[in-house]
C-alpha cells in the first residue's frame, strides 16, 4: 500500500527576472548532477532507479527531500479494535522541471527497505479498519523548518503545501540576497 500526498509548487521567478530575486545557479534543473548537486535544507539529488516520466521533465532526477519535511512520530497505523499494526517507510521527494512546474512528494508505503515496491505485502482491511487508516493519515503531523523566524513549525499533513514552498524559496535564493520577497512566494 502507498499513500501519497503532492503539493504543487508554481516557480514563476524564472520567467519574471531571476537576476532580482538573487536564485542560486545550482541544482542545474533539469538535469542536476545527480553525483554532487543538492537543493539546500531538502536533500541530495538522485537519479531514480526506474527512471521517470520524461513527458512531465524533471522526473527522472529527484531530490531526496529527507529535510524538508519530519514526522513528529514514527508512521506506524494500530488499529485499537484488532491486532493490526502496520509500519509505514516515509519517502519524502522533490521534483523541478526547471522553469515553472515544481512539486514536493510525500509518501508512505508499507514496505520493508528490502521489498520490492511492485510487490508489496497484501493487506486486507474492513471498513472500519479502512476509514481509520486514512484518519491516521489525515492526521499525522509534520515539522517543517522555518528559517526566516528560526524555528520548526508543526503543521498537520494537508497543510504543509504553504511552509514548503516557503522553504524552498528560501532554500533557493542567495544568503547574501535581500530577502524581502521572501513571504509573497
Amino acid at each position: 500500500m502507498i499513500f501519497c500526498a503532492q503539493y504543487p509548487i508554481a516557480d514563476m521567478r524564472q520567467i519574471l527576472n531571476s537576476q532580482s530575486y538573487g536564485l542560486l545557479g545550482i541544482p542545474k534543473w533539469p538535469m542536476p548532477d545527480s553525483e554532487d548537486d543538492f537543493v539546500r535544507h531538502f536533500g541530495g539529488i538522485r537519479t531514480r532507479k526506474k527512471g521517470g516520466l520524461l513527458l512531465l521533465g524533471g522526473e527522472d532526477k529527484i531530490c531526496k527531500a529527507k529535510r524538508a519535511v519530519r514526522f513528529t512520530q514514527s508512521p506506524v497505523f494500530r488499529d485499537k479494535s484488532s491486532s493490526l499494526t502496520i509500519s509505514f517507510r516515509p519517502e519524502r521527494r522533490f521534483f523541478f522541471d526547471g522553469k515553472l512546474s515544481a512539486k514536493f512528494e510525500l509518501a508512505l508505503s508499507n514496505a520493508t527497505p528490502y521489498s520490492d515496491e511492485d510487490n508489496l505485502p497484501p493487506l486486507h482491511l474492513n471498513k472500519n479498519q479502512t476509514r481509520n487508516l486514512i484518519k491516521f493519515f489525515l492526521d499525522l503531523k509534520l515539522r517543517v523548518p522555518n528559517y526566516q523566524e528560526n524555528e520548526i513549525k508543526e503543521y498537520p499533513i494537508m497543510n504543509i503545501g504553504k511552509p514548503i514552498s516557503q522553504l524552498y524559496n528560501y532554500a533557493t535564493i542567495q544568503k547574501k540576497q535581500n530577502q524581502e520577497n521572501i513571504n509573497a512566494f
